[in-house]
């Protein structure tokens, strides 16, 4: 009989970042991932795509169960980098429940703002407290500045019980966009209700993402942006 090997969570949030993640729901880690693990990512997507008959250069691309298309992808499932901060959470119940990558390229179009979590409803009908989950996710390019496909958040605004900006596409007051050098990880959403949307690039070459969720699940989402 074979004998199993177990390995150790690695460390995940302190106390300091624990308490930024429920004030703000964002946590941003520049730096995480080296000039060769990004490229390693970029690499495995492009390959994906070129062999996709449903791409169509020019046009948003997505995969969703990203973690199951490539080997190289499929490290992201418990990689040392961020699989003790869902460790925290959920011990060994931890899991993933989605996984998916994308690539954005140059387009006017932006998303409205929106909640990629649990809604207040049907869940408060039955708790008061959400389902908590945590998104981690690797944006893959340069986005130095505002106007390049950035994610943008309202920090604090889960403990909002109406947001009465979703599904516009309207600036709110408050409201802070991602701009990170490539192998940054960041954690938006610590509670399930935080809005998001996204600001389409006009400039600047295409923005290549693998966002993913573990469950049950605030969203604690990577950035390799």
């Amino acid at each position: 009989m074979t004998e199993r090997k177990f390995r150790v969570a690695p460390p995940g949030f302190t106390a300091e970042q624990w308490e930024e993640f429920l004030e703000r729901g964002m946590l941003s880690f520049r730096n995480a991932l080296s000039k060769e693990e990004v490229d390693r990512y970029v690499e495995a997507i492009d390959q994906a795509r070129a062999s996709d008959p449903n791409y169509r250069p020019g046009k948003d691309y997505r995969v969703t169960n990203a973690v199951a298309s490539d080997p190289v992808l499929s490290e992201l499932i418990d990689h040392h980098r961020h699989v003790g901060y869902g460790y925290d959470l959920y011990g060994e119940l931890l899991k993933v429940q989605r996984s998916d990558f994308f690539v954005r390229p140059r387009n006017p179009d932006r998303s409205t703002w929106h909640p990629d979590s649990p809604r207040l409803t049907p869940y408060a009908t039955f708790s008061p407290v959400l389902p908590l989950r945590l998104c981690i996710g690797y944006w893959l390019a340069d986005l130095p500045h505002t106007g390049m496909d950035n994610f943008i958040y309202l920090p604090g605004s889960y403990n909002y019980p109406v947001f009465e900006h979703y599904y516009t596409h309207q600036s709110v007051p408050g409201e802070e966009a991602l701009c990170v050098p490539a192998g940054t990880d960041s954690d938006p959403d610590a509670d399930p209700r935080i809005p998001l949307r996204i600001r389409r690039r006009r400039t600047i070459p295409e923005r290549i993402g693998i966002p993913g969720v573990a469950a049950p699940g605030p969203s604690l989402s990577g950035n390799g942006a």
